[in-house]
């Protein structure tokens, strides 16, 4: 990953291309360490309906290897959730949320830097599985290959690498990594227990910025 780099999505309810917000991701490497962001904040007719701001922070270790996250946490509406995952690699635990400590498996993630590890990794598995921390739970994600696809978003029309992944309670990840750019995350679907559906596309992605 390049040292510095935004990436800023529209937020679709549904796949009709109706916008409700804007997103976010910012991320900063130095001296061995990252700090990964992600801002969703509700825009337009939406903000006046109910206003929405998420924010993801996470912050840990970058090598040859990838990120290794150390602390992940989310605030919503400015404030401190207890959404929140505390990584332990020295004796190997892991605590999320307010969820009695966990043995902390080789490779995991968090729920922000999960996006960004894929492109360190062998995209060419059928299956990636993947432990990952939500901030609410800590398990194994079986991220599904569904091969090439060529989409077309704001950003422009890409060749990408397609992923899917189905979480407890029928919550289900989609992922579009670009090959243009670094094998980053530039298309996201997510589909809730109830059938809510958001949709983030990329409009623009700064490098050094």
């Amino acid at each position: 990953l390049p040292a510095r780099g935004t990436i800023r999505f529209r937020v679709d309810y549904g796949d009709a291309n109706f916008e409700i917000g804007v997103a976010r991701h910012v991320w900063e490497i130095g001296e061995g360490r990252y700090r990964l962001r992600s801002v969703v904040e509700t825009t337009g007719l939406a903000w006046l309906l109910r206003s929405v701001s998420i924010d993801m922070e996470s912050l840990g270790v970058y090598s040859e290897a990838g990120l290794r996250p150390d602390v992940f946490g989310v605030r919503r509406e400015g404030r401190k959730a207890r959404e929140q995952a505390l990584f332990d690699w020295e004796s190997m635990r892991i605590r999320v949320a307010d969820r009695p400590d966990q043995t902390l498996i080789g490779g995991a993630q968090d729920l922000l830097s999960f996006y960004y590890q894929l492109g360190f990794m062998d995209l060419s598995q059928p299956v990636l599985p993947l432990p990952v921390a939500t901030g609410k739970k800590f398990g194994m994600y079986r991220l599904e290959n569904l091969g090439e696809e060529t989409i077309e978003i704001p950003l422009g029309v890409l060749r990408t690498l397609h992923f899917r992944t189905s979480g407890e309670n029928v919550n289900t990840t989609e992922l579009w990594l670009a090959y243009d750019y670094r094998m980053l995350p530039v298309k996201i679907r997510h589909v809730d227990n109830k059938g809510g559906i958001l949709v983030q596309v990329a409009t623009e992605i700064l490098f050094g910025s």
